[in-house]
C-alpha cells in the first residue's frame, strides 16, 4: 500500500471511530462495527490464553501430586515386601532341615542384592548364622562345612556386602575346615580363633583381618592379600603363603611364616 493510501486508510478509521452512528450510513455503521468486534479478538484471545495457563498449571499440580502419591505407595507396598521376605527367611533360617536353610540364605543374599540399605544387617544376620551352625567345640568337623553355611560364607565374601562404611564380618571362632573362599572379600574380618584349616583362601583379600590364634594350616593361600593383618599366635604349618602379599605383618610373625609356612620368591614381605 503506498504511503498516501496507507495514510488516507488511517484518517478513515480515525473519522469512523469519533463519528456518531446515526451520522453514519448503513454501510459505514456495518464497517465501524466489524472494526470495534476485529479489535476485540485480541483480548478475547489473550484471556483465553490466560484460562488456559491457568487450567494447564492446575491440572499440573494435580498430577504432579498423584504421582507422588502413587510413587510413595510403591515405595510403601516394596519395603513391605522386603520385609515380609526377610522376616520368612530369618524364620526358614532356623529350619532344622539344610534345605530350608539352603534356600533361605539365598533368600537374604536376594534381598541383600535388591536393597543395600539393608545389608549390613543381612551381613550380621548370615554371619551369626555361620557361627551358630558350624561344628561345636569339642566335636570333630567334617572335611567341608555344610552347604548351608558354604553359602551363607560365600554370600559374606562378595565384595559388595561389606562395602558399607562401618560394616565390619564378624566370624570369630567359626570352625568351616575346608572352606571354599577363593578371591573372597574378606578386608578387616574378624577371624580371631577361626579354624580355616585346608581352607581354599587362593587369592581372598585379608587385609587388616584379625587372624590372631587362627588355624591356617595346609590352607591354599596362593596369592592372599594379607596387608597388615594380624597372625600372632596363628597355626601356618604348611600353608600355601606363595605370591601372598605380606607387607605390615609383625617382624617375629614373619618370621615363623617363612619357618612353617610354604614362600618363595614370588612371596611379598614388607
Amino acid at each position: 500500500m503506498k504511503w498516501w493510501r496507507r495514510r488516507r486508510h488511517i484518517e478513515r478509521l480515525t473519522d469512523l471511530s469519533t463519528a456518531r452512528p446515526d451520522e453514519l450510513s448503513a454501510d459505514r455503521r456495518l464497517e465501524l462495527h466489524l472494526q470495534r468486534r476485529a479489535a476485540g479478538y485480541p483480548v478475547v484471545t489473550l484471556v483465553i490464553l490466560v484460562l488456559g495457563l491457568v487450567v494447564t498449571a492446575g491440572s499440573l499440580r494435580e498430577a504432579t501430586r498423584t504421582v507422588d502419591a502413587a510413587f510413595e505407595e510403591i515405595r510403601t507396598s516394596r519395603e513391605g515386601q522386603i520385609t515380609e521376605r526377610y522376616s520368612r527367611a530369618v524364620e526358614q533360617l532356623g529350619s532344622p532341615t539344610v534345605d530350608v536353610r539352603f534356600g533361605a540364605v539365598h533368600a537374604l543374599d536376594r534381598i541383600a542384592r535388591d536393597s543395600p540399605r539393608d545389608r549390613p544387617t543381612i551381613v550380621a544376620v548370615l554371619a551369626a548364622f555361620a557361627r551358630e551352625h558350624d561344628p561345636r567345640p569339642g566335636t570333630k568337623p567334617p572335611g567341608e562345612p555344610g552347604t548351608d553355611v558354604q553359602a551363607a560364607l560365600s554370600v559374606l565374601g562378595r565384595p559388595d556386602m561389606t562395602s558399607a562404611p562401618g560394616t565390619r564380618l564378624d566370624l570369630h571362632g567359626l570352625r568351616v575346615p575346608g572352606v571354599h573362599l577363593q578371591g573372597a572379600a574378606l578386608e578387616g574380618a574378624n577371624l580371631n580363633r577361626a579354624d580355616l584349616s585346608r581352607g581354599r583362601l587362593r587369592e581372598a583379600r585379608l587385609a587388616r583381618a584379625d587372624l590372631r590364634d587362627a588355624d591356617l594350616s595346609k590352607a591354599d593361600l596362593h596369592g592372599a592379600v594379607l596387608t597388615g593383618a594380624q597372625l600372632t599366635g596363628a597355626r601356618l604349618a604348611g600353608a600355601d603363603l606363595r605370591c601372598a602379599f605380606l607387607s605390615g605383618i609383625a617382624d617375629g610373625d614373619q618370621q615363623r611364616i617363612r619357618d612353617e609356612a610354604v614362600v618363595d620368591s614370588c612371596t611379598r614381605f614388607g
